[in-house]
């Protein structure tokens, strides 16, 4: 590294090659550059003002904005946090028990080993953000998820308090409906809610969806006898579940109930491994120009609809009014400011560095996909959509989208029809890349400073943690996380789970670990995005 002084409290740095000018001024700030002869990188900034001090106002001014945003969007932000997403649940007068009855189960009465928390919007309220009340058939009311349930994060902020991530991947979302066939399936249930039309016919029909997951899901993408070393598809993964083989397995229905032709259309639609991601954040969805980890969703409108399919799994059940109201809300929400220190000396210096190797990249409007033989990551996900379940999924797409003036694009302004060998993973932006740990699609690398450092990569490590790590920029994984309630071990070499890929190494030449100052500076920088 290298650094030259000039007027204006700034400075010429060079480091890996790159010159920039980075300094206080940057800032609107002015001093001698005189005073600056000699100043290293790892200085700038303390000449002319605290660092610290400088994120702090930096961070407070970010949250003004956010603030202002969600009160001026109070009625679409009050839907994404307690509309449900659509009519087809558990009937309320059951579920709001469970978590009393199935502590060993749900946690306890906020069903935190679910991955939900006490709403703190709503103080008192009986049901955790992320669950939401419909009228269902026959006017029965029933509980489901909302939109929060998945794309509402927290972290234990520098002053130990619990803070909400509005748009934040819920990083402890955990197998709500294994939990619930636990709980029906459970010989404490009729016993604790008796034995009735109402009871018996939940227990049944949750009896036989996990039938038919197992035909189809465990079956055939999960089946070890097909796959080696395949996770379990019911295993607690905090914030991490594979979505789209769930809605696949609901297009085979139409044909599943005839046995001779079952095993050719489960082949035809279920996706041919497993492929578990880690859920997205929402933010700013009008800097992404097609959504999910492939980009096989194009239309704003679709992509709410499609995320409402996944967790309501009947196209006619979907509330396409809440899915609409969001497209506008999620367009322009800001991210949450990271709520620690950040040395503003050294994020100058990284902002160089991101802007010569990461910016090209994650840049807003990003439509290139990148294969998973070019940046090494875990190519099962690209193999999902297979032709009949793109058809399908279109179709069941345009019976849940029922406006007439929204919902008229083309299929493949839906679901972009991609050739496999040219599929690959978006580069998404990193904005709020702070709060969206752990990394790549699967959620297989633990923090920052593991993404840029592959040698080091954990091969299992502890997802589920609240607690920050501040260098290396995640939730803390290692060991102390372990006693930690809803923590789970994520294994790495298991099928779609690898941790391989975003090797800086193999395609810009950097290699992070040889070069700790500027591994540190971006880490710094990344912070603030």
């Amino acid at each position: 590294m290298r650094t030259t002084a000039i007027h204006g409290c700034a400075v010429a740095v060079t480091i890996l090659g790159v010159t920039s000018l980075v300094g206080c001024a940057e800032i609107g700030e002015d001093d001698d550059g005189a005073a600056l002869q000699g100043v290293t990188a790892r200085d700038l900034g303390r000449r002319c003002d605290d660092p610290f001090a400088e994120w702090s106002a930096e961070r407070a001014r970010r949250q003004s904005i956010l603030d202002a945003y969600l009160a001026e969007h109070s009625a679409e932000l009050d839907a994404f946090l307690h509309r449900p997403l659509g009519s087809a649940g558990v009937p309320a007068m059951l579920f709001r028990g469970f978590g009393a009855a199935f502590p060993d189960v749900w946690g306890d009465g906020h069903l935190s080993a679910a991955g939900f928390m006490p709403d703190p919007f709503r103080p008192g309220a009986t049901d955790p953000l992320g669950i939401g009340i419909a009228t269902g058939a026959g006017g029965l009311e029933v509980a489901t998820l909302t939109c929060g349930a998945c794309h509402t994060g927290s972290v234990v902020g520098p002053d130990g308090t619990m803070r909400t991530l509005i748009g934040a991947p819920n990083t402890r979302f955990n197998q709500f409906r294994s939990r619930i066939e636990r709980t029906v399936t459970d010989p404490r249930y009729l016993a604790i809610f008796g034995e009735n039309p109402l009871t018996t016919g939940v227990r049944d029909g949750v009896l036989a969806a996990r039938a038919f997951f197992d035909a189809t899901i465990g079956g055939f993408t999960y089946n070890p006898l097909r796959i080696a070393n395949p996770p379990d598809y019911n295993a607690e993964l905090p914030g991490n579940l594979d979505a789209f083989s769930i809605v696949a397995a609901t297009f085979t229905r139409p044909e599943i109930l005839d046995p001779a032709r079952a095993p050719e259309i489960i082949a035809a639609i279920m996706p041919p491994a497993p492929a578990p991601s880690d859920i997205m954040s929402v933010w700013r969805q009008g800097a992404r120009a097609v959504a999910h980890w492939d980009g096989n969703i194009a239309s704003p409108i679709y992509r709410s609809v499609v995320s409402d399919l996944t967790a309501v799994g009947d196209p006619a059940a979907v509330d396409f009014e809440n899915a609409s109201t969001r497209v506008d809300f999620m367009g322009d929400l800001p991210p949450p400011p990271y709520p620690f220190d950040v040395d503003m000396g050294m994020a100058r210096v990284g902002r160089v560095l991101y802007l010569a190797f990461c910016a090209g990249c994650h840049a807003d409007g990003n439509t290139t996909l990148f294969p998973a033989s070019d940046v090494g990551t875990d190519p099962n996900r690209l193999a999902v959509l297979t032709p009949l379940t793109r058809e399908r999924l279109i179709a069941a797409l345009r019976t849940a989208c029922t406006d007439p003036a929204q919902c008229d694009v083309t299929d493949d302004e839906i679901v972009p029809e991609v050739a496999p060998e040219a599929r690959g993973y978006l580069a998404v932006p990193l904005d709020g890349i702070w709060a969206r740990a752990p990394y790549l699609h699967n959620g297989s690398v633990p923090t920052l400073y593991d993404l840029l450092v592959p040698g080091g990569r954990p091969a299992t490590f502890y997802r589920g943690s609240r607690r920050y790590d501040e260098r290396r920029v995640g939730f803390v994984s290692d060991a102390s996380a372990a006693d930690e309630a809803g923590t789970q071990l994520h294994d790495t070499t298991r099928s779609g789970m690898a941790n391989t890929g975003h090797d800086t190494r193999a395609y810009n030449g950097i290699d992070w670990s040889r070069n700790r100052f500027a591994l540190a500076a971006l880490l710094e920088y990344l912070k603030t995005l």
